[in-house]
């Protein structure tokens, strides 16, 4: 048995370790002086270590390779899951993967503009199909923009702009609120404070 050393950052362990003539030498004691000898436990030792790093490696390169291999090879397509529409978001704005943010948002506006002149909106603008295929789109830009590490909070309306109209319009009725709500003169008396003064009895006055 290995002596019972305090494992400390692996201190018993390198211990143990030259320890081991003690051990097995202790161990053969009792054993027959004819008996012969088995080294399986020391092959085992030696195929352990290598057997761990195989195992340990495969299972990474399964994990993170199998993803891409399965997305190459056409079994599956990732993006177009990741992206929760109807086809590739990249075949739908019409983009190559590479594109930049400025590329993606033309795009987008351009497939909106076909999408707003094809037959399914002029016949009912808020019908099933226009509102399936502009959902398409806008989740196409999501998922393009957030591989360029970019927020497409700003995109509005039917026109695709950005930073400009409703949003433009909001931002500065927000600025408004914000500087009438410092222009507004602040009590800076504790509540407290004006809790305990209307509490407090009124001097009495000797007459």
């Amino acid at each position: 048995m290995p002596c019972s050393y305090p494992n400390f950052l692996g201190v018993g362990w390198l211990l143990d370790l030259f320890c081991i003539p003690y051990y097995t030498s202790s161990f053969n004691r009792t054993a027959a002086p004819g008996a012969p000898r088995d080294r399986s436990c020391g092959r085992l030792l030696c195929y352990l270590p290598l057997v761990a790093c195989v195992a340990t490696c495969t299972l990474f390169t399964v994990v993170l390779g199998l993803p891409s291999v399965v997305h190459s090879t056409g079994l599956m397509d990732l993006e177009q899951r990741m992206a929760g529409t109807g086809g590739n978001p990249y075949v739908i704005l019409g983009i190559d993967r590479e594109a930049d943010s400025e590329e993606i948002q033309k795009a987008y506006d351009a497939q909106l503009r076909e999408v707003e002149s094809s037959q399914d909106c002029k016949a009912e603008k808020n019908g099933k199909a226009c509102r399936r295929k502009k959902k398409d789109l806008k989740k196409a830009l999501d998922f393009a923009m957030k591989k360029q590490g970019k927020s497409t909070t700003g995109t509005t309306g039917t026109t695709g702009t950005t930073g400009t109209g409703s949003t433009g319009t909001s931002r500065d009725s927000t600025k408004a609120r914000r500087a009438k709500r410092r222009a507004k003169p602040k009590d800076k008396k504790d509540p407290i404070d004006q809790w305990f003064d209307q509490r407090r009895p009124e001097p009495r006055v000797d007459v």
